[in-house]
């Protein structure tokens, strides 16, 4: 008997508020789907099918557009409530709605709180059920999630093949981290099967900066050490960072309503290697070349411009230390022959070059591509190439003292 064909589940979840769950999964839907207005260059369209597991609704009001959200309302329609109420008797065409542009969605509603589930005594296996038995035709299937610690994020985790957790650089950016890996191993109590290498979830991570000026986010000390957190509690806990991390943009909120797709700026270049990374990550799009490891690691997470500047103001320091200039001044003024006086300088820049390679910050700097590069040749893995690679970057970090 032929396998089964199943689809990746991804869902969305942050037990922290305001990082931008919505927003990110509604947009790799968006880009993932490739439907109308959103289709982006080099993406295959896939078949996408989102999710909304929050009772906020926010991503069901994105993708129905404030007035067909309110008919929807009033309307008396199914929604995902249906189906933890009777999920035996729900099929894909009960619940299942269409945007304009063709992407399918579960819409969620006002009233599906804890407290309605809780007074059902829902089963989480519900949502994995529904999409093992109706959507077997899906490529990919996005979940936003709800920031709190329920029968919903129970339910996510267990139709989930990955979790995707969005986190600001902000002060207690990493509170909801340690909480998502109390969450899940709440969940692999109750379900002990999927612990098993072959079916634990995946989690990784995407930094998004959400203030600061548009491309250009303030990288102050706060927000520096915010990102080392960051970094070492992923690498601690092995879930990957995506290397590129989410600017500040208007343009994104603009594409989350069809209805502003012609007013995004540059929003799908910023996007693109956001989505495209995730895709790889998830093996949905082709594996990163060695190449795009090594210059995915070199941007550190939104802060490499920062260690460059650090870097030059080390090289500043050491040439300024070893007074070249006065050096070289004294060779110029010096009787020496001309070419004596030329041989002496290249000596004294070999030397000064020597000096500033050995430089333990610009050392760790300049060896970090080759390090990357041999992770990136391992055989291992995508998946387990990037955790060893978060690994080193972690060690560049604390090497660096950002």
């Amino acid at each position: 008997m032929a396998e089964t064909k199943k689809p990746v589940v991804i869902s969305v979840l942050n037990l922290k508020g305001g990082v931008g769950k919505t927003t990110i999964a509604t947009l790799l839907a968006r880009h993932a789907s490739g439907t109308g207005e959103f289709r982006m260059r080099g993406q295959n369209a896939l078949n996408v099918l989102a999710v909304d597991l929050d009772p906020q609704a926010n991503l069901s009001q994105a993708l129905m557009g404030e007035q067909q959200y309110k008919k929807f309302m009033t309307g008396g329609e199914k929604s995902v409530v249906e189906l933890f109420k009777a999920p035996s008797r729900m099929n894909r065409e009960d619940i299942v709605k269409k945007t304009p542009s063709g992407l399918e969605f579960i819409p969620s509603r006002f009233d599906f709180a804890d407290n309605l589930i809780s007074s059902l005594k829902a089963d989480e296996r519900v949502l994995g059920d529904f999409i093992g038995r109706e959507m077997s035709d899906k490529n990919l299937i996005l979940i936003d999630c709800a920031p709190t610690e329920s029968v919903l994020s129970q339910a996510a985790y267990y139709a989930s093949d990955y979790v995707l957790v969005p986190v600001r650089p902000e002060f207690f950016a990493t509170i909801g981290f340690p909480l998502m890996w109390e969450s899940l191993d709440n969940f692999y109590g109750k379900y002990p099967e999927r612990k098993t290498p072959e079916r634990k979830i995946k989690v990784f991570a995407l930094i998004n900066y959400a203030t600061g000026t548009e491309n250009k986010p303030s990288l102050n000390r706060q927000r520096r050490t915010a990102v080392m957190d960051i970094c070492s509690h992923a690498s601690k806990f092995e879930w990957p960072i995506l290397y590129y991390p989410m600017w500040p943009s208007a343009g994104f909120h603009n594409w989350m309503d069809e209805l502003n797709a012609g007013r995004l700026g540059n929003t799908p270049d910023m996007w693109r290697p956001i989505a495209d990374e995730i895709l790889q990550l998830i093996g949905l799009s082709s594996e990163m070349p060695e190449s795009g490891y090594v210059e995915g690691a070199k941007k550190v997470h939104g802060v490499a411009k920062y260690v460059e500047k650090k870097i030059e103001r080390e090289k500043e320091k050491i040439t300024k230390k070893y007074e070249y200039m006065d050096r070289w001044q004294e060779i110029a003024r010096s009787e020496f022959s001309e070419e004596m006086k030329v041989q002496k300088i290249t000596d004294l820049k070999k030397e000064l070059e020597e000096k500033i390679a050995n430089n333990s910050i610009v050392k760790c700097w300049n060896d970090f591509p080759e390090s990357v590069k041999k992770v990136a040749e391992d055989p291992a893995q995508q998946w387990e190439k990037r955790i060893q690679i978060d690994k080193l970057i972690v060690e560049l970090m604390e090497a660096i003292q950002l």
